[in-house]
């Protein structure tokens, strides 16, 4: 991993990621952008409805997001991907999944896993356009928000779940080698085969 300069900014060429936080501004601005983004990452698993249904999820959750990464072209300023992360869910059924899964064996109590989850970021959804893909701007992207949350000081771990699609569950896999605290593959009626992964900041 990079040791990322500007906790705001990282800018390699033919990319700059910019990370914001805050009223969520950014995102007002460049709305229509992340319509597009989300529409050309997902063409090849969501239904436009479904898609629709998503956007206006992320628009209402907005003022949740604790860091928001997004992946600007250079040369003509266009958005072409984003990220964002949370704090974990603490709901009943997520910590019965815990429980059951990540935590099994250990003794923990519910709210021993509740505290942990507490120091626990959840990325949620990670876009990039097609046509730019392959050039490092992924990579740029989980640099920056690493990084950020590393320093934040909330949080200890952080949770993904991924899709098997291509090679995404293994490049993730990859990147954080040696990190992965629990890996469980499960299937999502939306989005096909999936894999969660929890992993230490």
């Amino acid at each position: 991993m990079i040791t990322v300069r500007s906790k705001e900014q990282l800018v390699r060429p033919p990319y700059t990621v910019v990370s914001t936080r805050g009223s969520g501004m950014f995102w007002q601005q460049k709305g229509s952008e992340i319509v597009r983004v989300m529409a050309g990452g997902s063409a090849d698993f969501l239904t436009y409805d479904r898609l629709k249904e998503e956007h206006s999820r992320l628009a209402s959750e907005l003022s949740d997001w604790q860091t928001r990464i997004f992946l600007l072209r250079n040369d003509v300023g266009s958005l072409v991907g984003f990220t964002y992360a949370v704090p974990a869910y603490r709901d009943d059924r997520s910590i019965q999944y815990l429980r059951d899964n990540v935590f099994a064996g250990t003794g923990m109590t519910n709210q021993e896993i509740l505290e942990r989850q507490s120091r626990t970021a959840l990325i949620g959804w990670t876009m990039i356009l097609p046509t730019e893909r392959g050039k490092g701007g992924w990579s740029m992207m989980m640099d920056v928000l690493d990084q950020q949350l590393a320093e934040s000081g909330q949080y200890d771990e952080m949770e993904r779940i991924v899709r098997h699609a291509g090679d995404y569950s293994a490049k993730i896999k990859k990147r954080y080698e040696g990190r992965i605290v629990y890996e469980d593959p499960f299937y999502s009626i939306y989005y096909g085969p999936q894999a969660y992964f929890r992993v230490k900041l």
